[in-house]
């Protein structure tokens, strides 16, 4: 058996058993070369992916073990092309993203995760908290957006310091629930920047929206100028928040991986 040792110090953040600190440097199919994963150490080992570079007596590595004359792909000898010094193993990383593009892994999820909470991040800090090396972290997220998962990355601003602290909630009931109806009416909200999310309900109304507007004044002139004014509006009912108890932008991502058992 011998040691190919990923350096990192985040590796051992990951579950035990799923240690993948480099995943598309091993690609699955490492199972079919007989190895096993190692649990995090004191790595003394050089990083396969530079060889002038020791990972050092002071950072954590991730470790697996192949038998001897394998690869990380389990298909020959481990070895370097001459320009990036990267496993053969490498070569299938595009290949497999491709084809297993819409299957997300742990890895995807810490991805999505992060992103969520700092979509500023920079690459290389975003590879070294999932355990990857820049360039396929940087694929990764290139086919996060690709694949439809990433909408956009936006700035959050703070309400008040915009001069909009008011927030209002209104139930809007119109006279007929007819298709012409509801994308006339539709159409119209979506054009008002004072809108920031409109929904369409079941129960006694027919759409939920929530407006801000810097004070009392400006909503009245909201409702006379705009709302009131569409046609096949038979009730409005406004409702303004107190206090903001709670407002979150990111998603769970548990449900992912849960039908996956990883």
């Amino acid at each position: 058996m011998r040691d190919i040792t990923f350096k990192s110090p985040h590796c051992s953040t990951l579950p035990e058993g799923r240690a993948r600190a480099h995943l598309a440097e091993v690609p699955k199919a490492r199972k079919g070369a007989g190895g096993t994963w190692v649990k995090p150490r004191q790595g003394t080992n050089r990083d396969p992916f530079n060889s002038d570079a020791p990972t050092g007596g002071d950072n954590p590595a991730c470790t697996y073990s192949l038998p001897n004359g394998t690869s990380p792909a389990g298909t020959g000898e481990f070895d370097r092309t001459d320009a990036a010094k990267t496993p053969v193993g490498i070569q299938n990383l595009d290949i497999r993203e491709k084809t297993m593009a819409y299957l997300l892994d742990a890895i995807d999820k810490k991805i999505l995760e992060i992103l969520q909470r700092d979509a500023t991040i920079a690459n290389i800090e975003l590879a070294e908290k999932v355990c990857l090396s820049p360039s396929p972290c940087s694929r990764r997220v290139k086919n996060l957006h690709e694949q439809g998962f990433i909408k956009r990355a936006v700035t959050l601003l703070e309400p008040e310091k915009v001069g909009l602290p008011v927030s209002v909630f209104i139930q809007v009931t119109l006279n007929h629930q007819v298709k012409k109806e509801l994308q006339d009416f539709e159409s119209v909200i979506g054009q008002w920047p004072e809108v920031m999310e409109c929904y369409l309900m079941t129960g006694d109304f027919d759409y939920l929206l929530r407006v801000v507007v810097p004070n009392l004044q400006a909503y009245q002139e909201f409702l006379d100028q705009k709302l009131t004014e569409l046609p096949g509006i038979d009730h409005i009912k406004s409702s303004f928040s107190l206090k903001q108890v709670r407002y979150h932008t990111e998603l769970p991502l548990d449900q992912l991986l849960e039908n996956r058992g990883q």
